[in-house]
């Protein structure tokens, strides 16, 4: 029938498959197209956003208000998604300042009460930004932090379904890193590249027990005293980036049987 509207005869996970194929914005603007589309793009499985260019404004006031605003408007984003709707996988990219972390920190919050999220990239192009981790979340497989100074909470759990660990440009206490590594009993994948202390005074000394662990990359860096790996019988690759002479320790890496 010639002006039939076919697309919207289809099922609506296909429907919601196209979207998200879609930049975000396009997606939701799909809401103008009918009654039927208007809340389609709040069951999007995955949402991926970032300014990849630094083109937002002459000065760093009105730089910063504009990423302000751009971290304001995600919030909403998130916060109109449907209740029950499963929100999979999750990226954020932006030159931040330090100063708009609590503007993270709440989004952060806000995305972590949509259980069910798989995947966590954060990506800060500019400064570090503070983070204070959740003290358990039960589904994140995968956790990518750029340019981040990551916080434990007291009586962190750990992350017990997470399988990829990847750390660049990451700031954490020795204390941090190694209840982050070791409470996560399931990591196969574990990339550490320029991570540093948050204490100048105390470097980092990392101990690696690992019973799943099959794929590690480490930087060694002035800010890590060691590296040790203590037991990790499923390891099939290891990287060891040697910026400065440190100590490198190797104890079980045998593949399983």
């Amino acid at each position: 029938m010639k002006g039939a509207d076919r697309i919207s005869s289809l099922p609506a996970d296909i429907i919601i498959s196209i979207l998200s194929r879609l930049p975000v914005k396009d997606a939701v603007r799909t809401s103008a197209l009918a009654r039927s589309w208007r809340h389609l793009w709040t069951l999007l499985p995955s949402l991926r956003l970032g300014c990849y260019r630094d083109r937002l404004g002459d000065t760093r006031d009105r730089y910063d208000d504009a990423t302000s605003s751009w971290i304001e408007r995600v919030h909403h984003l998130v916060s109109s998604l449907r209740t029950g709707a499963s929100l999979l996988d999750f990226e954020l990219g932006h030159y931040f300042s330090f100063e708009q972390s609590p503007l993270l920190q709440s989004l952060l919050d806000l995305l972590l009460q949509k259980d069910g999220v798989q995947t966590l990239r954060l990506f800060s192009y500019r400064n570090l930004v503070l983070l204070h981790l959740p003290i358990s979340y039960h589904s994140l497989k995968v956790l990518q932090l750029h340019r981040c100074h990551a916080v434990l909470p007291t009586g962190f759990r750990g992350l017990n379904r997470l399988t990829t660990l990847l750390l660049t440009r990451v700031k954490i206490s020795n204390h941090d890193l190694h209840l982050l590594i070791h409470a996560s009993n399931n990591l196969t994948t574990f990339r550490s590249v320029l991570v540093t202390s948050d204490d100048p005074q105390a470097h980092l000394s990392v101990n690696i027990s690992l019973p799943l662990l099959r794929h590690l990359e480490f930087q060694i860096n002035e800010y890590v005293d060691k590296v040790c790996v203590v037991s990790a019988p499923c390891l099939e690759e290891a990287c060891i980036l040697i910026s400065f002479f440190k100590e490198v320790c190797s104890g079980d890496t045998r593949a399983g049987d």
